[in-house]
């Protein structure tokens, strides 16, 4: 019997993003297009008597991180044995790519395994939910399209392996901050999108490609709106800002010019990434 197991918590683009109306409970009304990319975030969980958390990276271990927010919620469950968990940030923090969502997701399913819970799916969703809209994304397969607060799943077909680059301009955004922002009602329907995405439609995918976000930041910093201005402008079919931010992605139908960007994001210091689109990844 397994006394570690090693996880990769992939990050998250939103492909699509309508901020609706606000419900009682003080949630948006959300309809999202999540997508996995391959940047990881390493966890690493081995059997222990006590709790310990380890972060390498710039996080606090300490009891508002997600992970130990996730494993909080097992305690229920647990017998006799704890976990010591560590865990290695690549993932940039406040940058809409669900690194934090992605952690606890995976403690949620990697503890369980570890430590034999026999917690069924259903219920591992259901305390998920409690720890942020996009975390029962990262206990899902495949491509899935978010509504209700982000917790009603409608699967999509794969698609996998297009070519991404991202660009973290190193600006850190809380996502709390930019929805107590919203003044707005959006009523964008990402069926449409979808449809032209499945149908590889180019021209209509960037016609239809939504953010409600975008316009409360990009007045806050401009400099992520030019980042999306110079990926359309280098090729991309698909450019949004992911999430509140602040990262911006470009798909491409090829490499060409990423050599070319490379050069213009580094005169800029923003830190930058070559990428794909992924399905749901195994235990590493």
């Amino acid at each position: 019997m397994a006394s570690k197991i090693n996880i990769l918590c992939p990050a998250k683009l939103n492909l699509f993003l309508n901020v609706g109306k606000k419900r009682k409970d003080n949630y948006h009304e959300l309809d999202t297009v999540f997508q996995r990319i391959n940047l990881y975030d390493n966890l690493h969980i081995e059997k222990a008597k006590t709790y310990e958390l380890n972060v390498l990276g710039d996080l606090k271990a300490d009891e508002n991180n997600l992970c130990t927010k996730a494993y909080r919620l097992l305690e229920p469950f647990l017998k006799e044995e704890s976990v010591k968990i560590t865990l290695e940030k690549e993932i940039p923090i406040g940058a809409g790519l669900g690194g934090g969502s992605s952690n606890a997701a995976m403690v949620l399913k990697g503890v369980n395994e570890l430590l034999n819970l026999n917690i069924p799916k259903a219920k591992l969703l259901e305390l998920a939910k409690t720890l942020g809209a996009d975390v029962p994304f990262f206990l899902m397969p495949k491509t899935q399209r978010a509504k209700g607060i982000g917790e009603k799943f409608i699967e999509m077909h794969d698609f996998s392996d297009r070519f991404i680059y991202l660009v973290n301009p190193k600006i850190s955004i809380s996502s709390a901050k930019i929805y107590d922002r919203i003044d707005f009602i959006d009523s964008y329907s990402a069926k449409d999108f979808l449809n032209a995405l499945n149908n590889n439609e180019i021209k209509k995918i960037q016609e239809l490609a939504h953010n409600s976000m975008e316009r409360i930041v990009f007045k806050m910093h401009p400099e992520i709106e030019t980042i999306k201005e110079k990926l359309i402008e280098s090729g991309a079919y698909l450019s949004l800002m992911s999430g509140s931010g602040s990262s911006v992605f470009g798909i491409f139908e090829d490499k060409s010019q990423f050599d070319e960007l490379d050069k213009y994001f580094e005169s800029k210091n923003f830190k930058t990434y070559r990428l794909k689109t992924v399905g749901r990844e195994k235990y590493v």
